[in-house]
């Protein structure tokens, strides 16, 4: 009677295994089917064109001849560009611009000291503000212009 019960326990065991295998391969089947089809368009198996369309290009990068000489730009413009972000709100001790009691006691070395100083830096300000492509000429523009909108006139010394 044992053997009887240990053969019909084996049948159900591999009935219970051919079973969960064939619901795994209808599940993987169904599966593959959705895929398929949701990949395609209308039917169609080769999504070439989606493909391509998918990795086109977004933008065009411009290479060629850059105009010769340099960009001319105002005082306002790098103050803008350059001071504006610590002379703007005083950051770090920088003289905010439009006080002229903050710019008074510096406005003592003159245009020709001021613009120095800005060319080399002082404290927590770098050199040039922190634009080594500004030229000479631009930092005095720059720094003529925060102390005119100070209210200070400053004669080069």
């Amino acid at each position: 009677m044992k053997s009887e019960n240990k053969d019909s326990m084996a049948t159900v065991a591999v009935i219970v295994t051919g079973l969960i295998l064939l619901v795994t391969v209808i599940f993987l089947a169904t599966r593959l089917v959705n895929v398929l089809s949701n990949n395609s368009v209308k039917g169609e198996v080769n999504n070439t064109a989606r493909v391509e369309a998918n990795i086109k290009p977004v933008g065009n990068v411009a290479t060629g001849v850059v105009a010769a000489g340099p960009v001319v730009r105002s005082g306002k413009d790098i103050t803008d560009s350059v001071c504006l972000s610590c002379h703007g709100s005083g950051v770090l001790g920088a003289p905010k611009i439009g006080e002229k009691g903050q710019w008074s006691a510096r406005a003592s070395k003159g245009l020709d000291g001021l613009v120095k100083t800005a060319i080399s830096g002082l404290n927590a300000m770098p050199p040039k503000g922190g634009d080594p492509s500004l030229s000479d000429e631009d930092i005095t523009k720059a720094v003529s212009y925060m102390l005119e909108q100070s209210g200070i006139e400053v004669k080069k010394k």
